[in-house]
Formats: structure tokens, C-alpha cells, sequence
């Protein structure tokens, strides 16, 4: 297993306890030894986008409603949407999620999604 010190020098055996070292989780991130508030981070960000649909579609229930039924569709909505560089043309864009969605919840999951990049 490789291990990195604060200074980003890779070494073989974990240095002590005493200093700050990261390890490589399963996943492909770095994890340090001591202080990681990664899931009180996440628990938090979570917090901010519940509060954030739930105040721009009148509460949790609509928006996951709304989640739960069109889900491939969404993934085209926040990636094409938010994208400028997206190959999709701005005309197949529209007629595609113009038939599943109205405008104006198209412009609600855009400013939701956008929100969410701030966060």
C-alpha cells in the first residue's frame, strides 16, 4: 500500500500516528489518517440541495416525484443544459425535452442544477 505525507512524498509503511498521512481507499481517493470531515462535508451539502428543492418546487415530495419519473431524461437535462460544449444541438435539445417536460420545470431542475455546482 502507498502511503503520502503532508508533503506529497509517497512512501511504503504508514508514517506514525502522531503525523498526517493519507491513504488510498478502494475507491481511488486520498483519505487521511485524522480529521476527515468528508461525510459531515456531504451530510451538509445534502442538507443545502434538499433545502433548495424543497423551496423551488413547493417541497421534497414533487421534486423526487418528479426525479423518480423522468431519470434518463434529467441526466440529458443537467448535462446537455449546463453544457455549452454539449454535441447536442440547442434545437434537438428543446424538441427532446420539450416533450417530456413543460418550461417551466425545465427552468426550475436548470436553476436547481446550477445551484448545485455552487455548492
Amino acid at each position: 500500500m502507498t502511503y503520502l505525507r503532508k508533503n506529497g512524498i509517497a512512501i511504503d509503511v504508514p508514517p506514525d500516528d502522531d503525523e498526517v498521512w493519507f491513504s488510498l481507499d478502494g475507491m481511488g481517493t486520498w483519505i487521511p489518517n485524522k480529521d476527515n470531515f468528508i461525510n459531515e462535508i456531504e451530510d451538509e451539502c445534502l442538507k443545502v440541495h434538499n433545502n433548495l428543492a424543497a423551496n423551488i418546487f413547493g417541497d421534497l415530495v414533487t421534486y423526487y416525484a418528479i426525479i423518480a419519473s423522468n431519470q434518463g431524461l434529467l441526466d440529458l437535462l443537467e448535462y446537455a443544459g449546463l453544457n455549452s460544449e454539449s454535441p447536442i444541438s440547442k434545437i434537438d435539445f428543446e424538441s427532446i425535452i420539450g416533450t417530456k417536460l413543460n418550461h417551466s420545470m425545465v427552468h426550475q431542475l436548470l436553476y436547481l442544477y446550477d445551484c448545485r455546482k455552487l455548492v
